[in-house]
Formats: structure tokens, sequence, C-alpha cells
């Protein structure tokens, strides 16, 4: 989450490779067939109010996907700190969120603990960074990267279509 934003590694792009070599490349590829034109130089950040400000607009109407979508557009393609309050509460009053409401929540304590809760249940999973996805089906559970190929993709769901005819093959013997 980068506490305070201090990290040697200053932003997005150098991360992603530094997690995933030839991570940057194939984002912005991704990206750009996706018609996202992706700002590889978004500093890292404190990510903790941005994780807070999501708890609470799901609390105001279940608004938060909508709210990291704007978040996401300011980052990922403005360059927008994650850390910054401003940015913060204009994409709260975008998704129709009351600014005031959303600046008053971020100064003070509200949605820390659970944040810190859900960061450490991630780490357990042996999630460090997004995206990522969990798979868990028939017994099958792996985590994939979100830069990683289609390739892998492609495997997973595989194996995941393989455990789940074996467990249906295995109920099918006891019976």
């Amino acid at each position: 989450m980068y506490p305070e934003g201090r990290h040697e590694i200053t932003n997005w792009g150098e991360r992603l490779d530094a997690l995933y070599p030839g991570g940057r490349r194939s984002i912005l590829s991704l990206g750009e067939k996706a018609g996202f034109s992706f700002n590889m130089d978004a500093p890292l950040s404190d990510t903790m109010d941005s994780h807070r400000l999501y708890l609470f607009a799901e609390a105001q109407g279940r608004k938060g996907e909508d709210l990291a979508q704007c978040i996401g557009h300011q980052y990922f393609e403005r360059g927008k700190p994650l850390a910054d309050r401003d940015m913060l509460c204009a994409c709260a009053r975008e998704v129709g969120l009351d600014e005031g409401a959303a600046r008053a929540y971020l100064e003070g304590e509200g949605g820390v603990a659970e944040v810190r809760e859900n960061v450490q249940q991630n780490l357990r999973l042996g999630i460090h960074s997004i995206p990522v996805f969990v798979f868990r089906s028939a017994g099958f559970e792996t985590v994939v990267r979100g830069s990683a190929d289609v390739a892998t993709f492609g495997r997973v769901l595989d194996a995941i279509l393989s455990a789940a005819a074996e467990q249906k093959q295995a109920s099918k013997d006891e019976t």
C-alpha cells in the first residue's frame, strides 16, 4: 500500500516490469487494443484512502465499483496519485456521492482497520499486486496475475474444467 508513498520504485510502469518482466509492454499492448492509453509514469503512492473510499462508496448504495472505475481512469490514464484526496473526492462526486461526506470520511479513521485486515487476507492468499484473479472451483484453486498472457488463462480454465469433470465423475462413482 506504499505507506506515505515511500518505495524504491517510483511509478506504475517500473513496478509492472519489476513484478512481471515485460509487463509494461504487455499492458500497453492490451490497453491499446481495448482503447485505453495508459500512463506508465503514474506515481506509486499510499493507497489507503482509495481503499477506504471504496468501502465508503459501497456503504452508500453499492457505488464502489463505479468509484473504482473513476479512480482507475484518473490513475492509470491521467497519472493522478492514488493518495490525492481532491481527486478521490471529485470521483466520489462524479459517481453521485456527497463530496463533503466523502472528504469527512477520509479525514477520520473510518475503514482503516477493515482495509488492513483485507490486505492481510490477500497476503495470505499470495496476492501482492493487482490485478489478480483468484480462481476457485471444483476443489481447484489458483491465482493468476492480470498481466498473464491469454495462454495462461486458457490453461487455468482448462484445469478448472478438468477438475470439475473429475469431481462429477467421482460423485457418479460413489452412487
